[in-house]
Formats: structure tokens, sequence, C-alpha cells
């Protein structure tokens, strides 16, 4: 299974092209976002496949767009 660090807009795109929605975790320590077909693996699958535990990694539930994974990464910027 692929999983992208902070994706591009085109690997978001096929992405969403080929799965109906993505996963997305976010390291807080490095602010990078971690992003996969949402239909090939829960959180806690990739958390264990990237030696991630949940006291070092955040759950940021599902995308379907790169709109979509923007909107996170500016609410995640501006905390609101």
């Amino acid at each position: 299974m692929s999983v992208f660090r902070n994706p591009t807009e085109a690997q978001v795109s096929k992405l969403a092209k080929d799965s109906s929605y993505m996963r997305v975790l976010r390291d807080p320590e490095s602010g990078d976002f971690f992003v996969w077909p949402g239909d090939e693996g829960l959180h806690d699958d990739i958390m264990k496949q990237l030696n991630f535990t949940e006291d070092t990694i955040e759950n940021m539930g599902k995308i379907k767009s790169f709109d979509d994974l923007k909107k996170l990464v500016e609410w995640v910027g501006g905390g609101d």
C-alpha cells in the first residue's frame, strides 16, 4: 500500500480517482501529513507500519479531495 507523506495535488487527485476517500495522519512534531487510500488500511494499520504510536501521531480522519487536505492543513496551522 502506498502512503504519501505531504502529498502533492496530483498524488491526492490520483488517490481520489482510485478510492472513494483517503485517511490522514499527522506527525505533530514534524508537521508532516500522511495520506493513503481509505479502503486499504485503517489508521492503526498505518501507525504500526510507520512505527508511530497514539502518543506521537494524530488521527486526522478522512478526506475526499486535495481541497479537503488544504483546509485541514490550514486549520491545523491556524488553530481555528
